[in-house]
């Protein structure tokens, strides 16, 4: 795992924060701090359509699998707002939505599964749009 900055500068403290969660996680990957992240993201995605205007919430990071692997892009404007613990993850916290996700995909099964068709109000919005 490298760890770079590119276009800023975070404390050493965040840094070993990042690379210490990370590792807790056993992800193998390179990771840059991104001063200009769509930028860093449009460059190793080769993508000149990437945007960070969402409906709601915040692009904090995005792991990408560049030509030399897996990179792990951290937004700079997110992370050098984060107090180090944060950006850390404890190894006892697990990612952010996964019981939402387990109960939605509970969900969806149990419904695909009973008798009878599937009715469009059964589906949640994402199965909607499909």
């Amino acid at each position: 795992m490298t760890l770079t900055t590119s276009g800023c500068s975070i404390g050493a403290d965040a840094l070993t924060a990042i690379k210490a969660g990370l590792e807790a996680a056993n992800v193998d990957a390179d990771v840059v701090v991104a001063g200009n992240f769509v930028a860093t993201v449009r460059q190793l995605t080769d993508s000149s359509i990437y945007h960070v205007d969402r409906g709601a919430g915040v692009v904090g990071a995005k792991t990408v699998n560049a030509p030399g692997g897996p990179t792990i892009v951290f937004n700079y404007d997110i992370a050098s707002q984060m107090p180090a613990p944060e950006l850390e993850r404890p190894r006892n916290q697990r990612p952010y939505g996964t019981d939402r996700q387990r109960t939605a995909d509970r969900d969806r099964t149990q419904r695909r599964t009973r008798q009878g068709p599937v009715r469009w109000w059964d589906l949640g919005s994402s199965e909607r749009l499909r």
